[in-house]
């Protein structure tokens, strides 16, 4: 089906581990930015079991929304609550259409991630996470109804020591979060399967990885929302990102018997749940590819030491490599809009000591 347009009205969000950095690290910041195309758009973000804030966001600019330190106690999903119910969610609400991003800083470990109106969820996903780990792969979900039953078919065994292919249910409210999670590092979640008989809201990714993974290179916090099933495509055009040398592309079937083509060369063939990844260096600029059934696409941006020929000397002498992990929903070709608004985030260390240094010994990294 098409995919229903990423403006909305009524959103859910969650915040989950960033490279195991603790709530009150003055480190860690969470934020929201707002986009329109109306006039205005008055917004409110409402904590679960929190405060409610206004914000509001005018044509062609961008509202930002940083969480205080006593919020994020409240939305941030931890690895010792995995699968356990917990209400750690944000409701955004707008009297216009916008489009919302969300982001997760921590020092040194930073991520950003499209948020899906609650008309663009569904019941059915298909996880994918990267396949190697500092800390180790995860899920959350968020219900958008109440008297939701979910039940998870996790594709690896999880820290509640729930095997591998043993269903998980559970059943949520209204906000309320369940987070799973791997239970060994180099476990990888990618296609557990997560059914409801309502609509939810799915976020995944990795607490901290490399990419690709050897103990050299710099590892960072990915994460993206999860797509619903229904929307799945099989065409994706992929850039790789500037100041990257080459990318990875990982791809997860929907159905059996799944053809992969990259360029036209057939990759692959893999079932419903399993994922293909392309391998180091084989994407080094713009890729096309192709399924013969729907699948979900995903970039991975490479750790900095990965970079070699993004290597930089600053004022001081050192060397500096641009980039590092991120993950990047690669929308299908059939999903595709007519029109987008982009929100880019700046990111300044909260910590301005940190930050006057950071600025002064890096000024070629500012474009």
């Amino acid at each position: 089906s098409t995919v229903r347009s990423t403006e909305g009205t009524d959103f859910w969000v969650t915040w989950m581990d960033n490279n195991g950095t603790p709530f009150d690290n003055k480190s860690l910041t969470f934020q929201l930015r707002a986009t329109t195309t109306s006039e205005r758009s008055d917004i409110t973000i409402s904590v679960t079991d929190g405060e409610s804030y206004p914000l509001k966001v005018l044509k062609d600019s961008v509202a930002l929304f940083t969480f205080s330190k006593e919020d994020r106690e409240k939305i941030y999903i931890i690895k010792k609550e995995a699968q356990e119910i917990t209400r750690h969610s944000v409701h955004v609400t707008a009297t216009k259409p916008i489009n919302l991003y969300v982001s997760n800083y921590a020092n040194i470990s930073y991520d950003a991630s499209v948020v899906l109106p609650t008309t663009a969820l569904s019941n059915e996903y298909i996880v994918q996470t990267f396949e190697r780990d500092v800390i180790n792969t995860y899920f959350s979900i968020i219900a958008v109804e109440d008297n939701t039953n979910i039940v998870i078919t996790p594709t690896a065994k999880t820290t509640k020591q729930n095997d591998k292919d043993n269903p998980i249910t559970v059943n949520l409210n209204l906000g309320e979060t369940y987070l799973v999670q791997a239970d060994k590092v180099s476990s990888d979640l990618s296609g557990s399967l997560i059914h409801a008989d309502k609509n939810i809201s799915v976020f995944c990714g990795n607490a901290s990885t490399m990419i690709p993974y050897s103990e050299n290179y710099s590892p960072d916090h990915v994460f993206e929302q999860n797509i619903p099933l229904c929307f799945w495509g099989k065409q994706f055009g992929v850039s790789i990102a500037a100041h990257q040398d080459f990318g990875i592309v990982r791809i997860t079937a929907a159905y059996n018997n799944t053809k992969i083509f990259l360029d036209g060369i057939e990759k692959a063939t893999i079932n419903r749940g399993e994922t293909w990844k392309s391998i180091s260096k084989e994407i080094k600029e713009n890729a096309w590819i192709t399924t013969s059934k729907p699948a979900i696409c995903f970039l991975y941006l490479t750790s900095a030491s990965a970079n070699v020929n993004s290597r930089i000397v600053s004022d001081i002498g050192d060397d500096i490599y641009l980039g590092d992990p991120s993950m990047v929903f690669i929308t299908p070709i059939e999903q595709g809009l007519n029109q987008l608004t982009f929100g880019a985030f700046k990111v300044i260390d909260p910590d301005p000591i940190r930050e006057q240094e950071r600025q002064q010994k890096i000024p070629m990294m500012h474009y």
